[in-house]
């Protein structure tokens, strides 16, 4: 309004015109590599977590969770159905190989997808 030309005691800097036109810094994001973007960058840190954990029941949970997830997230993507044994594949290459699970000897949970509620066309009535 005062084209910058004020003068004001106040306790802060006051902006000056120069500074209102600069752009700020750009900030440096990792896009990074995705195999399958569907399974997003979140489960291929966890898998890397699982495949550091020692051998035992704790890693075989984890890992039966991780495949019942990638199975869920398949899903979204491809709602006619998906196999069990794409999903144990698509672990074992992000693993490179570490974790290996075979369909004859795990089976993943059935997912169904939910039918939303019917709403009725009928119009409700002020009172």
């Amino acid at each position: 309004m005062s084209n910058f030309e004020l003068e004001i005691d106040f306790p802060f800097d006051v902006v000056k015109k120069e500074q209102l036109s600069t752009r700020p810094e750009q900030v440096p994001y990792e896009n990074g590599n995705f195999r399958w973007r569907h399974y997003g960058k979140n489960l291929e840190y966890m898998i890397g977590r699982a495949v550091e954990m020692p051998e035992g029941p704790e890693r075989e949970a984890l890992v039966l969770l991780l495949a019942n997830h990638m199975k869920k997230l398949m899903l979204a993507v491809n709602p006619e159905g998906v196999d069990d044994a794409k999903v144990f594949n698509d672990l074992a290459i992000y693993s490179h190989g570490a974790i290996r699970l075979s369909p004859e000897n795990y089976k993943l949970h059935e997912f169904k997808a939910e039918i939303p509620p019917q709403t009725s066309k009928k119009k409700k009535k002020k009172k």
